[in-house]
């Protein structure tokens, strides 16, 4: 009798990933045009690079701290903001925005070797993953957008007529690969692991 097929989490969510990043490829290659760099540019000499990013962390080490939020509201684990405080969707929380920042977050810690920041923004990723699905439908459906004060405001989690048009991007196997890499381990991904896969189902299936 064969032995079952065993696979690790993290080689499942790489997989949800890939799928998720080939569908939002097809989707923009119908829409998009891809236009050609001059040849003729001018590249940034050494220094000029090496100024320029100085300049970029000094930036940097003033404004990401202000992107790691704690829990408030709907938000009912710590999470990392789209934007600084007091500008708009500061208090939310965007599909692809999380992954984006988040990356970018992880990309300056590692660049600085600031081994705590790194620890935080673990902690407050794995919550704006989380956060997202405390509201998941039971269709599987995740919201585009959570707010402090909303979870649905595009309705694409409602029971009759939801908008499943305007339902979270297929980013999160890509936020929790992101995550488990960065921390080494996939083990906090187990207790959502089948909510993950049923995102996916309802992605693929348009349900």
């Amino acid at each position: 009798m064969p032995h079952p097929i065993s696979i690790s989490r993290r080689k499942a969510i790489a997989g949800l990933g890939l799928l998720g990043a080939s569908s939002l490829a097809r989707t923009s290659a119908q829409t998009t045009t891809i236009t050609q760099r001059p040849t003729n540019e001018t590249l940034l000499s050494d220094q000029a690079r090496k100024d320029a990013t100085n300049q970029l962390l000094t930036y940097f080490k003033d404004t990401v701290p202000q992107l790691i939020s704690p829990s408030e509201g709907v938000l009912r684990h710590p999470s990392i903001a789209p934007s600084l405080p007091g500008k708009q969707y500061s208090t939310s929380l965007w599909d692809w925005d999380t992954l984006w920042t988040t990356r970018g977050l992880f990309r300056y810690a590692n660049i600085t070797n600031d081994r705590p920041f790194h620890d935080r923004i673990v902690e407050h990723a794995i919550g704006s993953f989380n956060n997202f699905f405390d509201h998941q439908s039971d269709k599987g459906r995740l919201p585009i957008m959570v707010d402090v004060t909303r979870a649905d405001l595009f309705g694409s989690l409602q029971k009759t007529s939801p908008n499943i048009h305007n339902q979270a991007k297929p980013v999160f196997g890509q936020l929790a690969l992101l995550i488990s890499d960065e921390q080494a381990s996939a083990q906090w991904i187990a207790p959502h692991f089948d909510k993950l896969i049923r995102f996916y189902d309802s992605w693929v299936l348009g349900n």
